[in-house]
């Protein structure tokens, strides 16, 4: 539930303080971003793996050093994909909805940055899960839950879709912010291995 809501609740809010009709330009605003979404949901899966192996092996500031390279990774993915949509945006938005939300194309760079802040979380995230953490996960998730609740609602009623866009940018920073710093915490802990051994 934590995870759920800074993404998906919006579709209840939104459709309550501004119509039926702003929830489905956030919907198509998300299926833009869904081929991100979507393969990089497939790829941690894939690396998670990896990087419990590396930290079994080298411990757990051998997987922290992976973080840095599982961010450049997802970001610079995002941003190349972003760079071929965004300029873009008019046809592919007349293609898949036929002139339908073609409104939606002037929140699509601040909806990106959006996808740009998560796909940076993502290297941050198989790493705590491999480090066997998902309590800061759920932390994290609880954090980035917590603005939705008290800046995005409001944010939502006062701006409409400006106001979701905001605040998923504003959640998924603070998301970002509270996983890297647990992160760093448990990537300081001593290894149960070398407690073992001591």
């Amino acid at each position: 539930i934590a995870g759920w809501i800074p993404n998906y609740l919006y579709f209840s809010v939104i459709s309550i303080f501004a119509g039926i009709a702003h929830a489905g330009e956030l919907r198509a605003l998300m299926n833009i971003a869904g081929p991100v979404l979507q393969t990089y949901a497939a790829l941690s899966m894939l690396f998670l793996p990896y990087a419990a192996r590396v930290a079994s092996k080298e411990g757990k500031a051998g997987a922290y050093a992976l973080t840095w390279k599982f961010t450049l990774l997802f970001s610079v993915g995002t941003l190349a994909y972003w760079a071929a949509v965004i300029p873009f945006r008019g046809p592919i938005l007349k293609m898949l909805y036929a002139g339908n939300y073609s409104s939606v194309g002037d929140y699509l760079p601040y909806f990106a940055l959006e996808t740009i802040i998560w796909s940076a979380g993502v290297g941050a995230s198989i790493v705590l899960r491999a480090m066997e953490s998902p309590r800061s996960m759920f932390i994290a998730n609880c954090a980035a839950s917590a603005i939705t609740l008290v800046i995005g609602i409001p944010a939502t009623k006062y701006f409409a879709l400006w106001g979701v866009v905001w605040s998923i940018v504003l959640a998924n920073v603070v998301g970002l912010a509270v996983t890297l710093i647990l992160l760093r915490r448990k990537a300081k802990e001593p290894d149960r291995k070398s407690t073992r051994l001591n």
